[in-house]
């Protein structure tokens, strides 16, 4: 029996490290899951695979995504025959695999594995894994101030995200202030590994260049969408609210953490955490708040064990377990949800916008699910976020994302009068979507198309969803009165023809 109780004292960090690694990847396994976002930026990657560029509809130069280095990545599915579903999944696992390395501590690699949100955001089919995989490293990097590496990760951080930026200004001028001199010579970067390291940050800065000339713009067309209307902190607020609800004991750590960490790198968390109030969070519970609790956490086990001496002064009989009973409170309160959004999120996302996003598109982009490949490839669509799955494999030649304009230059630029739901304010108007063309409005969303004699129904499995029609000629509803799921016996071609008045 002494033999195990030695054999654990010594090996125990070994013990929690590796227990914290399969804990972490069993957890984002099991709940592995595609967001329906995710569609857009495999449809800009299936393009730009197919030689029509990194574009959502053929012809038009629009950067409706917020990833392009993610998107670049899960282009590879494609000559590597994976369904990009997996390949993304696949890739995000691994990057959540690399934040517990980059951890390295092995108490907190233990105690984020235990974290159910970034089990969920391990994957998603987007890049939160890479964008938090980035941040721990950028501040392993920076704390060893290995420049090298820090450099070229500073150059990729806005490419996964543009507000990675921030991070990348951050490591260039403490760079520049804190290095001692000879850093800054231009020799120190001719030694083989580091002018390795520089050439290939300098590809990164040209590929930032080309993109931004690519699109005419510094800014993706994401940013006018969702950001655009300028602060937006109420919204912001609820955001952080409801995590903290959901998380008090982890939150408190957190911030206490941050807030009285000695470490410069704090103020760049805080300033991450403006940025997130001022934009208004998300509509996805935690996603925003994800890549920054890795480094958060560092923060906090760092201040906190040095506090361990004045504790134990203050606590002369007992500072030792009163220390390590906060350690091991700490290192558990990843696991203490009080369920208060869990448990009611459907309330709160009638409430505040703010949804889980798993819960409701846990099944979508399951191998096992039919769609009719290319039944919409002559027609004209408009589209929600939920749709984003149809316009990928039913491949119609126009699609307009009409919940915020992701991916349409007038949409996105469009001002509002009342703010609404981050990513769902800026509804397309009946007349633009007329004025493209729009043929198929694939949700049942506009008072005026209520009338069901503009009902197409679609059998997709099991389910029959409602969509209406806006315009249609006799060739178009032929073609859908002949394929096998699509119901068109409430169309009357009436309705449109008669009040349809297509704009050129």
């Amino acid at each position: 029996m002494n033999f195990i109780y030695s054999w654990i004292h010594i090996y125990h960090k070994r013990i929690l490290f590796v227990s914290g690694i399969l804990i972490g990847l069993i957890g984002a396994i099991q709940y592995a899951w595609i967001s329906d976002d995710a569609y857009i930026s495999y449809i800009y990657s299936r393009n730009l695979w197919e030689g029509s560029g990194l574009v959502f509809q053929l012809g038009e130069r629009v950067e409706g995504y917020t990833n392009f280095l993610w998107t670049i990545l899960i282009t590879l599915s494609f000559p590597l025959g994976i369904r990009i579903e997996d390949f993304s999944i696949g890739l995000g696992i691994l990057f959540y695999f690399f934040t517990l390395i980059y951890l390295r501590n092995p108490y907190l690699v233990f105690s984020y594995s235990l974290f159910y949100f970034g089990w969920e955001f391990g994957t998603s089919g987007l890049e939160t894994s890479m964008f938090t995989c980035a941040i721990v490293a950028g501040y392993h990097y920076w704390k060893n101030k290995a420049w090298g590496e820090l450099f070229l990760l500073a150059t990729l951080l806005p490419l996964i995200r543009p507000e990675g930026a921030m991070f990348s200004l951050f490591y260039f001028l403490y760079y520049i202030v804190k290095s001692n001199p000879g850093e800054l010579k231009i020799s120190f970067w001719f030694t083989k590994r580091n002018l390795f390291l520089f050439m290939l940050s300098l590809f990164f800065i040209l590929l930032y260049i080309s993109k931004v000339v690519y699109y005419g713009d510094l800014l993706p067309n994401t940013f006018y969408a969702k950001a655009g209307e300028g602060d937006y902190f109420n919204q912001g607020f609820i955001y952080l609210f409801y995590f903290y609800k959901e998380y008090i004991v982890f939150s408190i750590f957190l911030l206490v953490g941050v807030v009285f960490s000695r470490s410069p790198f704090s103020w760049l968390v805080i300033a991450y955490l403006f940025y997130i109030l001022y934009v208004g969070g998300d509509f996805m519970f935690s996603r925003f708040l994800i890549p920054i609790i890795p480094v958060s956490m560092i923060l906090t086990w760092d201040r906190l064990t040095s506090s361990f001496h004045s504790w134990n002064e203050k606590f002369q009989n007992n500072g030792k377990i009163f220390s390590y009973s906060i350690l091991l409170l700490f290192i558990l309160s990843p696991m203490l949800s009080t369920g208060s959004f869990t448990k009611h999120s459907k309330e709160i996302f009638l409430e505040t916008g703010i949804s889980h996003e798993r819960q409701i598109y846990k099944n979508l982009g399951k191998s096992s699910l039919d769609y009719d490949l290319d039944a919409l490839k002559d027609f004209k669509v408009s589209f929600w976020g939920a749709q984003a799955h149809f316009v990928y494999y039913l491949r119609p030649k126009l699609a307009i994302e009409s919940s915020t304009g992701l991916t349409d230059l007038y949409l996105a630029r469009r001002r509002i009068d009342k703010r609404g739901t981050i990513g769902h304010e800026k509804n397309a108007p009946i007349d633009y979507l007329k004025k493209r063309g729009v043929n198929i409005v694939m949700a049942d969303v506009y008072g005026e198309l209520g009338d069901s004699r503009r009902d197409l129904i679609y059998k997709w499995g099991n389910n029959l969803l409602t969509w209406k029609i806006l315009d249609l000629d006799q060739d178009g509803f032929n073609y859908l009165n002949n394929h096998p799921n699509f119901d068109t016996s409430r169309l009357d071609m009436s309705i449109w023809t008669n009040t349809y008045k297509k704009v050129e």
